[in-house]
């Protein structure tokens, strides 16, 4: 058996591409968020769903990357007038031959838009986070969350969407929450589309997509 245990953590929050950095620098990656300006907000990241609009309609990032079997980072925001965009969450890949018990956390967020200030920027999208185990057991949980948007006073930076999660098994009694919940866009920004979440249990003995059972869940913690 395979442990995290409470208080524990596998974590690549904001390890993924960079968000802009320089004066109205769209972010890295290919959910890149767009910079903003003087008087619009930095566009978020997009992964799992669309990054969210920056104020004044500033673009967020697309859609990207494998539901079945994500492996990608996740992209970078839009940089404002004077401030960084969040960078994107990492990708992690567990390949666990037994059992997997999480009692504590897995996480690869997207990071904030910087704010407060004069200008916020976008948030970076949540990466990836791939499992594949036998059996999957435990209280913790997993998250792959969209970063904030920057709240500026002039202008906002969207809500970076969530990211990729799949859990492969052939036994799963996980109890703990999964999540893709896109980032905050604060004011007039918008918020972050969630991103996927794919849950495929073997049958026992089978090893192949078409002897399984899956399950595809997508939700913004509504």
């Amino acid at each position: 058996t395979t442990r995290i245990d409470l208080g524990a953590s596998i974590s690549s929050n904001a390890k993924g591409y960079a968000g802009g950095t320089d004066t109205s620098e769209s972010g890295y990656g290919p959910g890149k968020g767009t910079g903003g300006g003087m008087s619009n907000g930095g566009g978020a990241a997009g992964y799992g769903g669309i990054g969210g609009d920056g104020s004044a309609s500033t673009a967020g990032g697309s859609v990207y990357g494998s539901l079945t079997n994500p492996t990608d980072l996740g992209s970078g925001g839009g940089a404002s007038w004077s401030s960084d965009g969040g960078d994107g969450g990492g990708a992690i890949f567990l390949n666990i031959t037994n059992t997997l018990n999480i009692s504590g956390i897995i996480s690869s967020n997207g990071g904030d838009g910087v704010g407060p200030g004069t200008y916020g920027s976008g948030g970076g999208s949540g990466g990836s986070i791939l499992i594949i185990t036998s059996t999957i057991t435990g209280t913790g949980n997993i998250t792959a969350n969209g970063g904030d948007g920057g709240d500026g006073t002039r202008t906002d930076g969207g809500g970076g969407a969530g990211g990729r999660i799949a859990v492969l098994s052939v036994t799963k009694q996980l109890t703990g929450l999964t999540s893709v919940t896109g980032g905050n866009g604060p004011g007039s920004a918008i918020d972050g589309n969630a991103g996927t979440i794919f849950k495929l249990n073997y049958l026992t003995g089978m090893s192949s997509y078409g002897d399984a059972q899956s399950r595809l869940f997508v939700t913004n913690g509504s």
